[in-house]
């Protein structure tokens, strides 16, 4: 386990078994982490491609304006999600899931087989937020029965 992931293991987390969400804090990646980053968030990163690219989801990492969650199942990275947190001039604070990526199935299992969007929410409300957006294809709405869709986005008061 590189000093990385051994930081990132002490940060902030959340298991369930076999399977661990882990937020990987400011700075702390380091090139073993940013591949591992870099490989699970290609296709989406492709996806949106001319909107953003790996270079400034690692950079807005480093400075802490997004966050970066590791899925590990044992100590193999399965999942990464990039989330952001954006205030609003009107006093409003949201947690933005924006991307996700990882190996087939591994999202499914990230976000809801280890506990993954119930940390997510957790964090949001220690952050203040107000509510939670995923923003993502319209697949999603089978694995978020409990938000609404607005737009491509879907929302959950906190």
């Amino acid at each position: 386990m590189t000093a990385a992931l051994q930081q990132t293991e002490n940060s902030s987390s959340y298991s369930s078994g076999e399977l661990k969400l882990l937020l990987v804090p400011p700075g702390a990646a380091g090139p073993y982490l940013e591949g591992e980053i870099e490989r699970h968030l290609a296709a989406a990163v492709a996806m949106i491609a001319g909107y953003t690219n790996i270079e400034q989801i690692l950079e807005f990492q480093r400075t802490g304006i997004n966050q970066i969650w590791l899925c590990m199942e044992g100590s193999k990275v399965i999942a990464v999600a990039v989330t952001e947190i954006v205030e609003y001039k009107v006093g409003r604070k949201v947690l933005k899931a924006t991307m996700a990526g990882g190996d087939k199935g591994s999202i499914q299992k990230a976000c809801f087989d280890c506990g993954g969007m119930k940390r997510l929410e957790e964090f949001a409300l220690e952050q203040g937020c107000h509510s939670i957006f995923v923003e993502g294809r319209r697949g999603w709405k089978r694995l978020l029965p409990d938000y609404k869709e607005v737009w491509a986005t879907f929302e959950k008061e906190l």
